[in-house]
């Protein structure tokens, strides 16, 4: 009997002592914590804003939008483009660079940022897309069929990369990816960094971002050199060669704006490789010559040779909105 009100009585203790303890937890929080709104942004919005702009377009043309570029592991616009149906990507050491539209010549395609006319950091006006990170863009209109609106120079195709604008998002917004991972062929490691931080309000805004992409591998290159006489192809030289590449790609830039409706933009591009001749063969024949020459057979042995190329570009572009 006296454990029974001994227990008892320690079961009352322990509900009161819940009861009030919950009140005061309550209170405390009550206290502590203020208002937190999250405010979510469906990948279906942008989607159907892209799709609602295919639709209206006056021609032929295909729009992705930001959201459906960040669902893919793009180190660059060209990887994203590579994916519309009716454009194929030129690959350089298994990076995409350029891109064409229906086989057509890559000169035949001209880019523009935000309508504003771009030309290649080499020879020619062909640029090189492995330059412009993903992170900076907020559409890409790749238009199929020439108007009278676009350069006369857009033989095959028109592409207008829409940049991302602080006015886009009210207040602040921020951005991340990042992955890591190991190519399939060849070996070495993958690692892929996008950052962008934007604020705005009815005064101003701004917009900072920044990009990093590494890739790792080795490759297998065969080169030859032919000549023909009367229809027939001699060989002059062929060269088998594996490389060991280390690829880096760095971007970085900013926008802002403010009620003068001036928004400066600076996007700068770093690209830099380094690579390894591991190992070379090459045959050399001379079998049409003025001169008598025996043919060479040369297999080198482990040849070292650094190669590293910086080549930045700067895109500074000034808006008048209408």
């Amino acid at each position: 009997m006296k454990s029974r009100k001994v227990s008892l009585k320690n079961f009352v203790v322990l509900v009161l002592s819940m009861i009030f303890g919950a009140q005061a937890l309550v209170s405390i929080a009550e206290e502590a914590i203020e208002e937190v709104v999250v405010v979510g942004k469906s990948i279906k919005a942008s989607t159907q804003s892209s799709l609602d702009a295919k639709r209206m377009a006056d021609n032929v043309a295909d729009v992705i939008s930001a959201d459906a570029m960040g669902r893919f592991p793009d180190q660059n616009l060209a990887d994203a483009l590579g994916r519309v149906p009716g454009i194929a990507i030129e690959r350089d050491q298994g990076q995409a660079r350029y891109v064409s539209f229906r086989g057509a010549p890559k000169r035949y395609t001209t880019t523009a940022f935000d309508g504003v006319d771009i030309p290649g950091v080499e020879n020619g006006r062909v640029p090189r897309f492995d330059a412009y990170p993903t992170v900076i863009t907020s559409q890409v209109v790749a238009n199929k069929a020439i108007t009278a609106d676009m350069p006369g120079e857009s033989i095959s195709g028109y592409i207008n990369v829409k940049t991302f604008l602080p006015s886009d998002v009210n207040g602040w917004s921020f951005s991340l990816e990042a992955g890591v991972g190991e190519q399939d062929l060849g070996g070495g490691d993958v690692e892929k960094f996008n950052g962008r931080v934007s604020f705005s309000n009815d005064q101003f805004g701004f917009v900072v971002y920044g990009s990093e992409n590494l890739r790792e591998q080795i490759t297998d290159n065969r080169e030859s050199d032919y000549s023909g006489t009367k229809g027939a192809l001699i060989p002059n030289d062929v060269s088998f060669r594996n490389y060991r590449v280390k690829r880096e790609d760095n971007a970085f830039g900013g926008t802002f704006i403010s009620q003068v409706r001036i928004p400066p933009k600076a996007v700068l591009s770093q690209a830099e490789m380094s690579g390894d001749y591991l190992r070379t063969a090459f045959i050399r024949t001379r079998l049409m010559s003025t001169r008598l020459a025996p043919s060479l057979f040369l297999v080198s042995g482990t040849l070292r040779l650094n190669t590293a190329t910086s080549k930045p570009c700067l895109i500074l572009t000034c808006q008048y909105p209408t």
